[in-house]
């Protein structure tokens, strides 16, 4: 049907053509009831009365409703107009990477970031069993920021059903990402997804394809038959070691491939690093366990007011480990007082072992992923369900006793701004950031209400309340945004590459900056980098204990003990499998390790775990409730299973 610009479609008035495809066009459009631009996809005449084809628009309709994630396009809404289906989606005003490509208007961060986003989405995808089947630069589209969002699912399937002939033979995908399975019309899984995800990577680093070829069919076989030549003898500006991460996860054999996209993008980013980095002497480990410093870097000032001295924070000295001090007392002592002795140390510490406390799990919204407690109640921010959920949390009895337990009832649920990240704030109010609509809400625990909304000009990651104003962690855009408590932007500046997570020292603002591997230190009152310090790992979260930061190394699998005063690292403490949320208690530290399935417990004084207890299923924030003296619940949001845990501390 014929579509004219300032024609309506239901609630949308069309604006122009954006593009057009095998199976219909795409329009610019308004939305005027909320002066919203959006994308009309409608599926051409021709199509609308092919089953398979219908079939396919209406699979990209029900997949992206279910994928409800910061770098997936979402929809809208979905209708018919003379009989012709159509979708409405979010509009991309920056083009297409495959745009972006062609210009060669993106820098290699900015490529590499991008690339970061699109892995996540995927990842994203294949972890609720969806596979893309169709990735390539025209499919990521961008905002005016260069942000992307991974589009066009329409022949994205579930993993169960994956075989990709049809029933006439015909291959569907595009043949020069095409895996080898696909292109055999096997059964697939999340792994070919990546094979085509690395061909994407390979041309967006190398500026052309891994294989070069006139036909479709020559496409195919290249990909079922030649090895891709090494990206270094494309771009010899590139290390070998992106070289091999790409061979890699080009494989013909889907069994040799990283299983996530998120890996190999980790992999080629650590790459770049070390080339950049100026190699370091090697040194022994200090004593106590400790580890030297690692080589410290001064960033000079962004654009923004000059660097004034903000003093650092005194590290206090550490104490010697009880045990080991008093093993060392007992060796000057005697024969058999030390037999005695070390008989009834290994009694206590096998004692401790075995009290284990228990765990009580409250079912919650989809994906809880930050917890905040008021004094009252913990409010659970529910991620792809969009909501906040009120607990009682106080009057709590031991776990597992006798006695009714009458928390982790929900006591309220209420509708939030698009994908809640992070829960910040004290006293009588506090704060919510929420990505996917890049706001900012003030909400009354009392009265169980938002009293104001604030758009921020990035998409937020994390959140910290600083005095009364907030500043928001945008990995996106490489930046930390100032905020003052009426909403106004103070101020937005450069925060390296990656910045995830944030806590303040009662001086500094430190921002930790996944790609990078390293703590930057802000100065709050002009955004200014006072320093850069390197961890040797990737944060995920970053805490203060009142003397020293602790960052939670996800890619080692260890917490990371930082003196702030020189940027070195002191220890680092193994947790389990993929540390991601950390708190400190007021007396010791916590870390959820995400894909262990356990939180443990460290003595901030000796650097040493006390204990580690499992809980049911992917913790992923954290949260402290006091209960009197020497009494505390740790509350945990357990991802995995939409439910959230708590466990009762009683002793130091």
């Amino acid at each position: 049907m014929p579509i004219a610009p300032g024609q309506a479609i239901g609630q949308y008035v069309i604006q122009e053509k954006l593009g057009e495809g095998g199976m219909g066009a795409v329009y610019k459009a308004e939305q005027p009831a909320i002066h919203r631009a959006v994308a009309l996809k409608i599926l051409s005449a021709s199509f609308a009365n092919d089953p398979d084809a219908l079939g396919r628009f209406q699979r990209e309709v029900d997949i992206i409703a279910e994928l409800e994630h910061p770098y997936i396009l979402p929809v809208y809404d979905f209708g018919q107009v003379d009989d012709n289906p159509y979708i409405v989606m979010r509009y991309m005003g920056g083009g297409t990477l495959l745009h972006r490509l062609r210009d060669k208007s993106f820098s290699q961060a900015q490529i590499l970031r991008v690339l970061g986003q699109v892995a996540e989405a995927l990842d994203y995808a294949h972890a609720r069993d969806v596979i893309h089947r169709d990735l390539k630069p025209g499919n990521v589209l961008l905002d005016e920021s260069g942000n992307a969002c991974l589009a066009d699912f329409g022949l994205a399937k579930t993993m169960a059903g994956s075989r990709d002939l049809t029933t006439t033979g015909s291959i569907l995908g595009t043949p020069a990402y095409m895996s080898p399975e696909q292109a055999r019309g096997d059964k697939l899984d999340a792994r070919s997804d990546v094979y085509s995800f690395a061909v994407l990577v390979y041309q967006a680093l190398a500026g052309q394809l891994p294989f070069q070829a006139d036909t479709m069919m020559e496409y195919i076989h290249k990909h079922l038959t030649e090895a891709p030549p090494s990206i270094v003898t494309v771009a010899p500006r590139l290390p070998p070691a992106v070289g091999e991460a790409l061979r890699r996860a080009l494989a013909k054999d889907r069994n040799s491939r990283p299983a996530h996209a998120t890996e190999l993008m980790a992999e080629i980013e650590s790459a770049l690093a070390a080339a950049k980095a100026a190699p370091a002497p090697s040194a022994a480990p200090g004593a106590g366990g400790y580890r030297p410093a690692p080589a410290r870097t001064v960033a000079g000032p962004p654009p923004a007011p000059a660097t004034v001295n903000v003093p650092r924070v005194e590290a206090a000295p550490r104490a010697r480990s009880g045990l080991g001090w008093l093993l060392a007392a007992l060796v000057v002592g005697g024969g058999t007082i030390l037999v005695i002795a070390i008989a009834a140390v290994i009694g206590l510490v096998l004692s401790s072992r075995s009290a284990v406390p228990k765990v009580a799990t409250y079912p919650v919204g989809d994906s809880p992923r930050a917890l905040l407690f008021d004094g009252q109640s913990v409010w659970v921010a529910n991620f792809l369900a969009s909501t906040l959920t009120q607990l009682k949390a106080t009057g709590c009895p031991a776990v597992g006793g006798s006695a009714p337990d009458p928390c982790g009832q929900t006591a309220n649920t209420l509708a939030v701004d698009n994908l809640p990240v992070a829960l910040a704030g004290e006293g009588q109010t506090f704060w919510i950031a929420s990505a996917l609509d890049s706001t900012l809400m003030q909400f009354d625990p009392v009265a169980g209400k938002a009293i104001a909304h604030f758009r921020l000009p990035n998409v937020p990651s994390a959140l910290v309340q600083v005095g009364s104003d907030l500043w928001t962690a945008n990995s996106f855009t490489g930046t930390v945004t100032h905020i003052a408590p009426d909403g106004r932007i103070i101020g937005d500046y450069p925060a390296g590459h990656n910045p995830v997570a944030l806590v303040y020292d009662g001086h500094s603002l430190w921002v930790a900056d996944q790609s990078a591997g390293a703590l930057q230190q802000i100065d709050p009152a002009s955004g200014s980098i006072l320093s850069t310090d390197a961890l040797g790992g990737q944060p995920a979260a970053v805490a203060f204990d009142g003397h020293h930061l602790w960052a939670a190394l996800s890619d080692k699998n260890v917490v990371a003990e930082v003196d702030p005063a020189n940027g070195s690292v002191l220890a680092r403490v193994p947790v389990g499998k993929k540390p991601v949320a950390l708190l400190y208690d007021g007396a010791t530290l916590w870390s959820a390790d995400q894909d262990g399935n356990s939180v443990t417990r460290l003595n901030v004084a000796t650097a040493r775990p006390l204990i580690t207890i499992s809980v049911p299923g992917g913790p992923y924030a954290l949260a402290w409730a006091p209960c009197g003296s020497g009494c505390g619940d740790l509350w945990i949001a357990d991802e995995a299973i939409h439910s959230v845990s708590r466990v009762r501390i009683s002793g130091p």
